[in-house]
C-alpha cells in the first residue's frame, strides 16, 4: 500500500469473504492476526436474511480486537472487525461501511462481489481481499475489481479449505495475488503493507529522477525481452502502481534491488509482464 497519497480512506482494510466452513477458518485467520496491525477487518458470509446472526458473538471469543455486527453506517476503524448483518448487503463509502438491502432473489445475492467492489472503489491499492472457504464462486468478480484497481488479492490454500468451492473458483480468475494456508495470511498481509517501496508513483516520466527512469528502462526491457511485450508507452502511474505491488510481494524496496531480482529470476519477469497485461487491460 502506497503512502504518498494523503487524501486515500485510512485505515487500510481487509475484506474477507467466507461461506460453508467459514467458522473454523476466520477463527484461524484472527488467532494469528495481530492486535494493533493499524488495520480494519470486515467480515463478509453468507447469512439467511430472515435469521438473527450470530456471528459476531462466535468470533470476539478468539479475537482480541473488539467485534462488531454492522447495523447502521459505522466509520471504519483500525484494529476492529466488522461484521455483516443478515438481510443486508455491504458497501464502503469513503471512509465508512453502509448498508443497503440484500436482493430478494437468491440467485443474484452474491454479498462479497458487492462488498469487494465498493472497497476497491474507495480504497483501491490501499486494501486486501481475501476468499476464505465456501461454495460457489462469490466473490471472485470482486476479486477481479480489487486487482484492477491495485489492491492485494488472497485465497485460501484450496486442499485446507472445508469447502473448496470459492477459493478454487477465485485462483481460477488468475487474479490472485497469494494463494496461503489460513494461519499465513496474517503475517503475509502485513509484510506486504509494511513494505514500501522507495518508487514515486507519476503520471509524468519527466517528473523521475534520471536514475530511476534508467533503472525502470531496464526492467522494461527485462520484460520485453522474456514476453515480448513493451509497456514503456504505458500510462506512467499504472505501471508504476503494477511494479511497486510485484516488489511489495517480493519484500523489495529498492528499484534497483527488484531489477536484480528481474535479471535472476525468469519466473518474476513473467509475473510481472502478467500484473502489467492485467492492468492494461
Amino acid at each position: 500500500m502506497t503512502d504518498n497519497d494523503s487524501a486515500h480512506p485510512k485505515p487500510p482494510v481487509v475484506g474477507i469473504g467466507a461461506s460453508a466452513g467459514g467458522l473454523a477458518a476466520l477463527k484461524q485467520f484472527f488467532a494469528h492476526t495481530s492486535t494493533d496491525s493499524g488495520l480494519a477487518y470486515v467480515v463478509v458470509v453468507h447469512l439467511m436474511p430472515d435469521q438473527p446472526s450470530a456471528l459476531a458473538e462466535l468470533l470476539q471469543p478468539e479475537i482480541a480486537m473488539p467485534v462488531q455486527q454492522v447495523n447502521e453506517d459505522t466509520e471504519l476503524e483500525a484494529n476492529q472487525v466488522y461484521v455483516i448483518p443478515p438481510g443486508s448487503n455491504l458497501s464502503t463509502i469513503d471512509s465508512h461501511l453502509r448498508l443497503s438491502r440484500i436482493e430478494a432473489r437468491r440467485a443474484e445475492r452474491a454479498p462479497i462481489d458487492h462488498f469487494f467492489d465498493t472497497l476497491s472503489q474507495t480504497h483501491a491499492e490501499h486494501c486486501v481481499a481475501v476468499i476464505l472457504s465456501g461454495t460457489g464462486s462469490d466473490g471472485s468478480i470482486g476479486i477481479s475489481m480489487v486487482k484492477e484497481r491495485g489492491g492485494l488479492t488472497i485465497a485460501q490454500e484450496p486442499s485446507e479449505a472445508e469447502f473448496d468451492g470459492m477459493p478454487r473458483s477465485a485462483i481460477a480468475s488468475g487474479l490472485i495475488d497469494l494463494i496461503l494456508p489460513v494461519v499465513q495470511m496474517p503475517e503475509q498481509i502485513l509484510r506486504v503493507i509494511r513494505t514500501q517501496p522507495s518508487v514515486a508513483v507519476v503520471d509524468d516520466p519527466a517528473e523521475q529522477a534520471q536514475r530511476e527512469r534508467k533503472v525502470l528502462q531496464a526492467i522494461f526491457a527485462q520484460v520485453r525481452a522474456r514476453t515480448g511485450q513493451d509497456f514503456s508507452r504505458y500510462k506512467p502511474a499504472t505501471v508504476l502502481r503494477r511494479i511497486r505491488r510485484r516488489m511489495q510481494l517480493n519484500h523489495i524496496e529498492d528499484l534497483e534491488r527488484y531489477l536484480e531480482r528481474l535479471r535472476h529470476d525468469p519466473s518474476e519477469v513473467r509475473a510481472l509482464g502478467n500484473e502489467l497485461l492485467i492492468t492494461v487491460t
